[in-house]
């Protein structure tokens, strides 16, 4: 699978762990290898990338909360262009969170098509699936793959509902 993916885009996998969870894991690790094959090339769409990573993350957008998650992102940035991040209430830092990870995946998703393998949703954390669900139901019309396994587990089946947005799943 991973094979006719790269040679249709961009594939990446992440996992979230059972021992020493750690919130978004498995996503922060599928932006970190969509970026890191990216920075392998050198060629025009690399450059059209930056250009819009560097448009759509001007100064004030708050990517000082994820540059330091995802260090594959000082390549995009110089380290004088990223403010430090403010703090916020605990609600609104998460909410912001979310929506400069989104952000940033629909930015790489118009140059790039993405295939994403999210192994053990039922070790992922509420606000991991949170983000899952955002990414399913909201950006509907990315060019991306999501492919997701779990245990069969009724904890687990309402992770599921939750990320497909129904309980009629």
């Amino acid at each position: 699978m991973g094979t006719v993916a790269r040679n249709s885009g961009l594939f990446a996998a992440g996992i979230f762990e059972s021992e020493a969870p750690a919130p978004y894991s498995a996503i922060l690790s599928c932006i970190q290898s969509v970026l890191q094959q990216l920075l392998t090339q050198h060629n025009e769409t690399l450059a059209s990338l930056v250009v819009a990573i560097r448009t759509a993350f001007e100064p004030n957008s708050g990517i000082g909360i994820i540059y330091d998650l995802i260090p594959e992102l000082k390549y995009f940035f110089k380290e004088s262009e990223i403010p430090e991040s403010r703090d916020f209430t605990l609600n609104h830092a998460i909410a912001r969170f979310h929506a400069l990870i989104l952000k940033l995946i629909r930015v790489i998703s118009t140059h790039f098509f993405m295939t994403w393998l999210i192994d053990d949703i039922h070790n992922a954390d509420e606000n991991s699936i949170s983000l899952l669900s955002t990414l399913v139901n909201v950006n509907k019309r990315l060019p991306m793959i999501l492919i997701m396994t779990h245990r069969d587990t009724v904890e687990c089946l309402s992770k599921v509902k939750q990320i497909l947005g129904g309980n009629d799943v």
